[in-house]
């Protein structure tokens, strides 16, 4: 049989017999295991069953070259009818049955002399083989599925991996893109999860190719910030424009060209693909990609410009946020949130609510540079009663608006926003220095208020006793509107403490000493009861000086 090939046909035949062989050693080889014959990963039946679907996508591969072929002939006109009588048909009286596989039925009787049909027999019979040879791609489907329950069985994970992104092809030809597109995310994950880098460039075209037939947004926007990555993908530095555009046009509603300027469509498969995108727009769209699980071109930093680790509230903190990007093309977003939330507390990320929030509009991101953004925090002493632990909860770019058609967002959480750079990176620096913290405490303000003065006194009991006390801000802050004055007495021969806390927001207090209460009776500026123990001075209606470090009588 091989001293006839010479032209596809005898080409595919060949293939054909060899496929047949490996697949029928692979069935006697299970049945061996089956019977006790040993095997083990480097040898069992889903090596020659990989080996016979090899052999088959390589048949259906000559078999599309030659009907494309065929396609652009001059003759093709003569392909359009059917020879009579059939020449493949052996059935017939004058043609014996063929004796081997691949021998040709119109042959039998001639080749017993080494020479072949008449010549219209022969033409008819390549016509007719030229019109039925089709691609058996779901032969090879079974051939592969069969092939992965054997390396499932056997542990060979990366085999699985390799059949699973041959699956994938065969049922993009037939077009069962959402089937595809599933084969690939599984195996695109997986390269992300082991480092292995070197197919994420084929499998992101591939799946850009499979997401734009079943109108997948989120995957189709997924994969297409990683390859406006060139830091991590340089080959597609080329095709980065056509990507560019193609995502402006989703966040405009709008259908996305071609999904490769390489690939071309059929009018018939471009008017199909936009009919699915329009009806996707149809409804509003809203999707969340985590930037650095999937190394998009965007890289974000958050820190906080502090020398010291902890700081008193009421102070002001400033917050840099470095967005840089890794395209060759200049990226529009709508808008930039940032969150600040308090991480001692036990919450979860979803239910913590974020303390400042802080958004800027209309974020143009340009080609291969920083964009720093600076913002202010005013560390409020009512939020700040007791020891907090501030970080960059999150922080989020948006595609479009939460009233548009299209909404999506690329989220980083806080501990990628303090590397600074991806899970999933491999061209990164480790000098690549960071200024800044990534998280601060606040603890609550001390104020700095003390009493001087006659601060112990003697009184008998029912008698009305004075006392005068100053009272001495360190601070140079205003002292606060209204001064509460608490009175104690105890049961013992002791002097009488007193303790003064003064009526500001952080409750701040000077006390002279710790005592067991007892009920006091105040009198008022009439000399009447004031039935409360303790006493409000209004400090506004005092005589102040302007000078710090200046003394209140009380």
């Amino acid at each position: 049989m091989h001293s006839e090939i010479g032209d596809d046909d005898d080409d595919n035949d060949a293939i054909g017999c060899i496929l047949l062989q490996c697949s029928m050693f692979a069935d006697l080889f299970e049945r061996a295991v089956v019977n006790g014959l040993a095997a083990m990963s480097t040898q069992h039946p889903g090596i020659h069953l990989h080996a016979s679907a090899d052999h088959l996508r390589l048949a259906n591969e000559l078999i599309d070259s030659m009907r494309s072929a065929l396609s652009l002939s001059s003759s093709v006109a003569d392909h359009l009818i059917s020879p009579q009588p059939d020449p493949l048909q052996s059935q017939q009286s004058s043609w014996p049955t063929v004796v081997f596989y691949g021998q040709r039925p119109w042959r039998v009787s001639t080749e017993s002399g080494g020479g072949l049909a008449d010549s219209i027999t022969e033409n008819n019979a390549r016509i007719t083989l030229e019109q039925r040879c089709m691609p058996n791609h779901k032969r090879c489907l079974a051939l592969l599925s069969s092939a992965m329950s054997q390396f499932k069985k056997y542990k060979c994970v990366r085999m699985q991996r390799h059949i699973m992104l041959l699956m994938a092809d065969e049922y993009a030809a037939l077009n069962h893109h959402s089937k595809a597109l599933q084969f690939i995310s599984h195996v695109l994950w997986e390269c992300r999860i082991e480092k292995f880098t070197l197919p994420i460039s084929l499998l992101l075209s591939r799946s850009l190719m499979s997401s734009f037939f079943v109108a997948d947004l989120k995957e189709f926007v997924s994969s297409s910030v990683q390859i406006l990555n060139i830091h991590s993908f340089p080959s597609f530095e080329s095709i980065s424009a056509h990507i560019a555009m193609n995502i402006n046009r989703i966040r405009n509603a709008q259908p996305p060209l071609s999904p490769l300027p390489s690939f071309q469509l059929s009018d018939a498969q471009l008017i199909a693909c936009q009919q699915q995108w329009m009806n996707v727009f149809s409804e509003r769209v809203f999707f969340s990609l985590s930037a650095p699980r999937i190394d998009a071109f965007v890289r974000a930093h958050a820190s906080f410009l502090c020398t010291e680790q902890a700081i008193a509230s009421g102070s002001t903190l400033i917050l840099k946020v470095s967005l840089y990007s890794c395209a060759c093309v200049a990226m529009h977003f709508e808008r930039l949130r940032v969150n600040v939330s308090d991480a001692s507390t036990t919450t979860t990320n979803a239910e913590r609510l974020p303390m400042f929030e802080f958004l800027s509009e209309n974020i143009e991101l340009k080609p291969n540079c920083e964009t720093n953004f600076f913002y202010e925090l005013n560390l409020d002493v009512n939020e700040f009663l007791e020891t907090k632990l501030i970080v960059v909860s999150g922080l989020n770019l948006e595609f479009g608006s939460l009233h548009s058609c299209v909404y999506g967002t690329l989220d980083w959480e806080f501990t990628s926003l303090t590397m600074g750079v991806p899970e999933s990176a491999y061209r990164t620096s480790m000098l690549d220095s960071r200024i800044g913290m990534p998280s601060i405490k606040v603890y609550p303000r001390e104020a700095s208020v003390r009493l001087e003065g006659d601060l112990k006194g003697d009184a008998l009991l029912g008698q009305v006793a004075n006392l005068s006390l100053k009272l001495v801000c360190d601070e140079n802050e205003v002292l606060p509107e209204r001064l509460r004055v608490e009175w104690y007495a105890e049961s013992c021969k002791e002097d009488v403490p007193s303790s003064v806390q003064t009526a500001t927001s952080t409750s701040t207090s000077i006390t002279t000493a710790q005592s067991k209460s007892s009920p006091l009776l105040f009198l008022n500026s009439q000399n009447k009861l004031i039935d409360s123990d303790e006493l409000c001075v209004d400090i506004a209606s005092l005589h102040t000086t302007e000078t710090p470090n200046s003394p209140v009588e009380v």
